[in-house]
């Protein structure tokens, strides 16, 4: 009696080690593709926008994941590109005043008796449409 169950207890013991082992295989198999896609996601960086993540054909959950996660990418990477473009043509249209004021000073003199007047005399005349 004793050693039936012993061999049952062994008998159990390996199956549910089976069992474990063959579940561990085939939840590797089919969590492979997440696995995948959390890989691909880490390599995307702030700086780097234009890599995709790899979809296989399908219609599963795990694809259209893939195929979401892609064109949400590529939003980011079209908004990253406007958001670009808007800073240089600021940037663009903050320089050219500030060239054109540059401009002016480089052209007054130092030596201008005009320069030398005090403040509100010929300036404030001039843009009230007073004569100097």
């Amino acid at each position: 009696m004793l050693s039936s169950v012993r061999t049952y207890s062994l008998v159990a013991a390996g199956t549910l080690f089976a069992a474990a082992l063959i579940g561990g295989l085939v939840a590797g198999r089919l969590l492979d593709p997440l696995r995948r896609l959390r890989e691909a996601t880490e390599v995307v960086s702030q700086e780097d926008l234009t890599r995709r993540v790899e979809v296989r054909d399908g219609a599963d959950d795990v694809t259209l994941l893939a195929k979401t996660f892609n064109t949400m990418l590529e939003r980011l990477d079209e908004g990253a590109q406007h958001q670009q473009q808007f800073l240089d043509d600021a940037g663009h249209e903050l320089r050219t005043p500030l060239t054109i004021l540059r401009g002016h000073l480089e052209l007054v003199s130092v030596d201008d008796p005009k320069m030398s007047q005090p403040r509100g005399t010929c300036c404030s005349k001039r843009w009230t449409g007073c004569s100097a």
